[in-house]
């Protein structure tokens, strides 16, 4: 009896349990020794199919800390000028459960107006402005937006290969003039 490759990739995959799976992800987080172990037992059970870069240095943020996307997304405008300040107290970015689809999901607060527009509320704290009220509008402001910081940020590294970038502001019922909203950006690597 012969097996393609592709089945014994699939029965090999099916025949882990959802923990050995999750201790596996676990290893990928914790730090680059982890990561490295966690690299070769893939590559081991699944020759050449291991969704993430083989060196730890493309995966972690300088500080050998976590997906280095997560870290980026505080360098973005949408951070404003105080990344560690405001993105710890008004963004969150985190990746998304199951750890294998490699979704990242970066969530921060915006002010309908003029996209030319400077606002500052009076608490020291300005706003990042998206032009007027329209969905569609300030959707398609938010995706070139960060489509274009990303890729500037990421420019020839392995996070630069992304496979869909979705912009989320739907469950918001009015967007009005000078009134806050709040986006979701999901973003998938595999």
């Amino acid at each position: 009896m012969r097996l393609h490759i592709r089945t014994l990739r699939k029965i090999i995959r099916e025949a882990l349990s959802y923990d050995q799976e999750t201790k596996l992800w676990e290893l990928f987080n914790s730090g680059p020794e982890g990561y490295n172990q966690a690299w070769e037992l893939w590559d081991t059970l699944d020759p050449g199919n291991c969704p993430l870069p083989e060196d730890p240095g493309e995966w972690f943020d300088p500080e050998g800390e976590g997906p280095w996307i997560l870290k980026l997304f505080a360098e973005t405008t949408m951070a404003l000028e105080d990344p560690d300040y405001y993105f710890e107290e008004f963004c969150s970015a985190s990746w998304e459960d199951p750890k294998e689809a490699l979704l990242f999901n970066f969530n921060f607060s915006f002010t309908c107006g003029d996209e030319y527009g400077d606002y500052d509320f009076g608490m020291g704290e300005r706003s990042y402005v998206v032009p007027g009220t329209d969905r569609d509008e300030i959707l398609s402001y938010i995706d070139q937006d960060i489509t274009n910081q990303l890729g500037d940020l990421t420019d020839g590294t392995w996070w630069n290969n992304w496979v869909s970038l979705d912009i989320d502001i739907s469950s918001q019922d009015d967007l009005t003039e000078l009134e806050n909203g709040w986006c979701n950006v999901f973003l998938k690597y595999n």
